[in-house]
């Protein structure tokens, strides 16, 4: 049975004191060690004057209270090279290209073309959200750009962008992540699910948790949280409460550990395989027919030519 991937943390890094109370948390034996902690530092807000994070002056915040060897647990957003270049100044190893950046593929070209350059041990992960829009072409761009750049990311669904999904932020398109996996093709690749973006109200995250993972799409979670979500400075709404993490982690194992066995249970792999060889069968089939026809068609054509009648 394979481990959840965890990605943990508020929406943004506000404080030192906000971020010592997270990773105290994070690192109780409920939850796995190997725990991204999700701590943004760049916040692209769509109104003017909002908070848009603490950006480089967090970046240095970090790495004076982490220190060398435990920041390689900080994850952040970044939107252009200057961003990941800034962070991974400051030793941050983990990123993510937030989803209005996958949006536009010049941004995710800029960043593509800077982690080309940069030393491959100083980057960690980099993973990818998919455009708020509908628009696979533009999800897959980013990930093939990414790729290019020696760097093989992983995939994060914060849902779509719709205006008619209530009660929730975004709308829960499973079918989108799959038409993702099937265009890559590609089974080491990693699909983590948002669900704190999904909902839009902590109340939904757990339920939209356990619904994506039974879904059998996703290898990991991240989901905000915070210490006192109501003075949060960004997402207020969607934050789990600090406090309840270490539970919310602990069921969410239960309920994975109980998806991989009845995955287990029911394993259709050679039925699967069966299909695929019947569907192999079926298109030799089609193709040899198709091409009788057509000789027969031909030769058809060449006789009434050849004796001119229509």
């Amino acid at each position: 049975m394979k481990d959840l991937k965890f990605i943990l943390g508020p929406c943004a890094c506000e404080s030192v004191t906000q971020m010592e109370e997270v990773i105290r948390t994070i690192s109780v034996p409920n939850v796995p060690a190997n725990t991204l902690i999700r701590a943004s530092l760049y916040k692209p807000r769509s109104s003017y004057g909002t908070f848009e994070g603490l950006q480089s002056e967090g970046a240095s915040m970090l790495n004076n209270l982490l220190g060398e060897e435990k920041i390689s647990q900080i994850a952040t957003e970044i939107f252009d090279a200057r961003s990941l270049q800034i962070c991974v100044d400051y030793g941050i190893k983990n990123f993510w290209i937030g989803a209005r950046t996958t949006t536009n593929p010049f941004s995710v070209r800029e960043i593509a073309s800077e982690l080309a350059l940069l030393d491959k041990n100083k980057i960690k992960s980099i993973g990818i959200k998919n455009p708020t829009s509908r628009d696979l072409a533009l999800w897959y761009g980013a990930y093939q750009r990414i790729c290019q750049s020696g760097h093989k990311p992983y995939l994060i669904f914060r849902g779509i962008t719709t205006g008619n999904s209530a009660p929730f932020r975004n709308e829960a398109d499973w079918d989108f992540v799959f038409q993702m996996k099937e265009k890559i093709n590609d089974q080491s690749v990693q699909f983590i699910l948002d669900p704190s973006h999904i909902a839009g109200d902590r109340k939904y995250v757990l339920p939209l948790t356990i619904e994506g993972l039974r879904t059998g799409l996703f290898d990991g979670i991240m989901v905000e949280t915070h210490p006192n979500p109501e003075i949060a400075l960004s997402d207020a709404g969607q934050q789990l409460y600090l406090d309840k993490l270490p539970e919310f982690v602990k069921t969410v194992n239960k309920h994975w550990l109980e998806i991989q066995r009845n995955s287990s249970d029911c394993n259709f792999d050679t039925e699967r395989q069966a299909i695929v060889e019947l569907d192999n069968e079926f298109y030799e089939s089609l193709q040899k027919y198709l091409n009788t026809r057509r000789i027969l068609s031909d030769k058809i054509g060449e006789s009434k030519a050849a004796h001119s009648k229509p």
